[in-house]
């Protein structure tokens, strides 16, 4: 599906974001069944981050074309570096996120939360995601403690 993707976005036909976000659905969900041996990859980067790269190249491609993303199109890019434990890749896309006038939900910060307590001198960018989770008016429930 990826190919046709790629031909569809190349040729003329004008791609919506509802395209995007369903190719990112799919890669998301392809992450996830990669992660049902979970116990085989606990604390490990996983190896082949291919479907984080086709993922971030889905979000560069509509960024080019002139397409906005929506929460629901950084929350699947955002679980599927989260997946790969790239927290460098999730800052930039979070930071590419808000730029882009796309707010965050709790979704969202508890994803990049619970990606960032895995890397060692995190505290204070956690600290400030919490903070900032609070002064959107956003409150931390169960799934972020």
């Amino acid at each position: 599906s990826l190919n046709l993707f790629y031909r569809l976005c190349s040729s003329d036909i004008s791609v919506d974001r509802t395209t995007y976000n369903t190719m990112l659905k799919q890669l998301q969900h392809h992450s996830s069944v990669m992660g049902t041996n979970s116990d085989h990859w606990k604390g490990k980067r996983l190896e082949n981050t291919s479907l984080m790269d086709q993922a971030l190249d889905v979000l560069k491609i509509m960024q080019e074309k002139g397409a906005k993303g929506d929460m629901i199109t950084y929350s699947y890019v955002l679980s599927i570096c989260r997946k790969f434990q790239h927290t460098k890749h999730m800052e930039r896309v979070f930071s590419s996120m808000k730029a882009a006038g796309v707010e965050a939900n709790e979704v969202i910060y508890n994803t990049m939360l619970h990606a960032l307590r895995h890397e060692d001198g995190s505290l204070p960018r956690m600290t400030d995601l919490m903070s900032e989770m609070k002064q959107t008016g956003l409150k931390p429930n169960t799934i972020t403690y």
